[in-house]
């Protein structure tokens, strides 16, 4: 008595032949149709019979002699599908259909497969397919091509083309030499999804990216040069003022000017910079800058060693950084939506986000020990980040060519900013955003004289406390995507802009604890809410835009929240100056960053109803009569 049959991939039942059988393999029908042949031996003319929808002979499994098990359905290990069912039976080598000289090709069939060469085993104990819809199953079968799709997976039937070419599978994905689609788990879906998303990408076209994917090589690219360019801002950030306050001998005022230099370029060129760059090709604007910022560096410690280095050229020196980063920020803002689908933009922004909270918080460590082992000669690392930066931008693809946007430019100016005022959600991220900026550049501007002057730390001391602040920001980065999703991002940005200030507030802890310790708790909560803000701010914002106008509403954005932070550090220098011969300078510094940092707490109050405004303007958008 015959054993049941099993149901096939395509829905057609087979039975289990008895041993010293054949079995012919076809996809004819949309299912797995199996012929057994008495006696081990194919007719000729059954094979030209054989033929399916492509124009090519069906493949013919071959049983290997002294394997004695009949065949037996297998689960795949990819996604728990079953397999085909295979057939381990004595019969002469000469009915192999390579032995036949078929090899996958027939009469009328066109070029045979291209074989490719690999391992004469396969993991499972059997041999490279002949040709044709075939798959091995056990430790005696071949290896060929699956005949349907197995459920849940990416991988589809493959065949040669007309052209003796492989033609691409259900999902437009080539075949991969010597890799059976679907078996080994995920990590050939994966490969295969993301070659999938490279090649739409380079047509134009968008994909919606399955979770746990990357986001493709364009981004990948430009996250790098995002990353090592982060770094080397945070080396020179620190080495500056260090430069100043160890070698030069410079007042906290003079520290004030040349930080308000950092951001000066911001009211100054912000709006026009917006303009230009909606005209520019963005790619060629980002590696121009890299090269202008790399120059700036560089001069530096040339004037150091030329003894020529002094506080009006650090100040020309970092305001030429400033402008190029200018031009580099906004370009940069419309990189991420040009090369990320928007079902991406959290992922994407998270990891952008994830590497300015290292480079912020982890970066003066980086600094401090160069610092301390090199001296002015630190910053010739930061050169290189840019040249590093600027080499990744120009192995992108082009993206973000140039454009010609109607009207004027003061005509683009106005609208960049009405733009953003009119929307109630990014107008109550304005001003809250204004808020902060007024009193955190007061604290992080006073920093180096309170850790210097007030606390007597070395440069190695600051940046190893530095180097432990990190950590809060590379965790800050990592969960703000799940507190947004649980939270909503609204709400998370407005929690994380309260906590962020009063966590600044732990500087008073020393000098009755030791400083050191001190800088690092406190400066990793800080870094850890400042990942909440950027990671849960930049998608609220990018979702409100204009996507014609990105431009000139980034510059307008940028010019309003940060217009602010060259006064803020003026202030706060100022402030610790005149404060210093009535308190000291421990006590000076102290009491102005207290005051900048509840000054920026007040940020968490126009926070507050950008969620109410969010969830609002989801609920206008369902359709009416949908299930929430």
């Amino acid at each position: 008595m015959a054993p049941p049959a099993r149901r096939g991939h395509g829905g057609g039942g087979t039975g289990r032949p008895p041993l010293g059988d054949v079995r012919q393999h076809g996809d004819v029908g949309g299912g797995d149709q199996h012929a057994a042949v008495p006696g081990g031996r194919v007719p000729p003319a059954a094979v030209a019979a054989r033929r399916d929808g492509r124009g090519r002979a069906a493949g013919l499994h071959h049983a290997r002699p002294g394997r004695p098990q009949p065949g037996a359905a297998i689960p795949d290990r990819g996604r728990g599908a079953v397999r085909d069912v295979y057939v381990r039976a004595g019969g002469p080598r000469a009915a192999h259909p390579r032995a036949a000289g078929l090899g996958g090709a027939g009469t009328g069939a066109g070029p045979a497969r291209r074989r490719h060469r690999g391992p004469r085993r396969t993991r499972a104990g059997g041999h490279p397919g002949a040709g044709g819809d075939q798959r091995a199953a056990g430790a005696g079968g071949l290896r060929g091509r699956p005949a349907a799709r197995r459920s849940g997976g990416f991988a589809g039937t493959t065949a040669p083309g007309p052209d003796g070419e492989h033609v691409h599978d259900q999902h437009g994905l080539p075949a991969r030499p010597g890799v059976l689609p679907g078996v080994g788990g995920g990590r050939a879906d994966q490969q295969r999804a993301h070659r999938q998303d490279l090649r739409l990408r380079r047509a134009g076209g968008a994909v919606k990216l399955p979770r746990g994917l990357g986001l493709g090589r364009e981004f990948g690219l430009f996250w790098a040069a995002q990353s090592v360019s982060l770094v080397g801002d945070k080396i020179t950030v620190f080495v500056v003022p260090t430069l100043m306050i160890v070698a030069l001998d410079a007042s906290p005022f003079e520290v004030g000017v040349v930080a308000m230099a950092q951001y000066l370029g911001i009211p100054l060129l912000g709006p026009v910079a917006g303009v230009l760059v909606d005209r520019w090709d963005k790619r060629a604007t980002l590696l121009v800058c890299d090269l202008v910022r790399m120059a700036a560096v560089l001069a530096v410690p040339l004037a150091y060693w030329l003894g020529v280095l002094s506080t009006p050229l650090l100040f020309g020196c970092v305001a030429l950084i400033s402008a190029a980063t200018i031009f580099f920020n906004i370009g940069y803002l419309v990189a991420v939506p040009a090369t990320v689908p928007e079902d991406g933009l959290v992922r994407a922004y998270s990891r952008l986000e994830g590497s300015r909270t290292v480079a912020e918080v982890g970066g003066p460590s980086i600094a401090g020990a160069l610092y301390h082992a090199f001296g002015v000669a630190a910053l010739l690392v930061d050169a290189a980040s840019y040249l590093v930066s600027a080499g990744c931008v120009r192995a992108m693809r082009p993206w973000g060519g140039a454009s010609v946007p109607e009207g004027g430019m003061w005509a683009r100016l106005v609208l960049g900013f009405r733009l953003n005022w009119a929307d109630p959600v990014l107008r109550r991220v304005i001003v809250a955003a204004v808020t902060l900026n007024s009193g955190g550049p007061i604290f992080v501007t006073v920093l180096p004289v309170l850790a210097y002057q007030g606390f007597g730390l070395s440069a190695g001391a600051l940046g190893a406390a530095m180097s432990v602040a990190a950590c809060g920001a590379v965790v800050g980065a990592l969960v703000a995507p799940r507190i947004g999703a649980r939270l909503g991002l609204g709400r998370t940005l407005a929690w994380g802009l309260l906590l962020h200030c009063l966590v600044g507030l732990g500087i008073l802890a020393a000098p009755a604890l030791p400083a050191a310790p001190v800088i690092a708790v406190t400066f990793g909560c800080y870094g850890f809410f400042m990942s909440c803000i950027n990671v849960c701010s930049a998608p609220i914002r990018q979702s409100r835009m204009n996507a014609d106008n990105q431009g000139v509403m980034h510059a307008a954005f940028r010019t309003a929240t940060w217009g602010v932070i060259p006064l803020a550090a003026l202030v706060g220098g100022t402030a610790v100056t005149l404060l210093t011969g009535s308190m000291g300078v421990l006590g000076a510094a102290q009491a102005v960053m207290v005051g900048g940092t509840l000054l920026a707490a007040f940020s968490f109050l126009p926070a507050m109803r950008i969620q109410p405004l969010l969830d609002r303007a989801r609920r206008d958008a369902e359709p009416a009569g949908s299930l929430t």
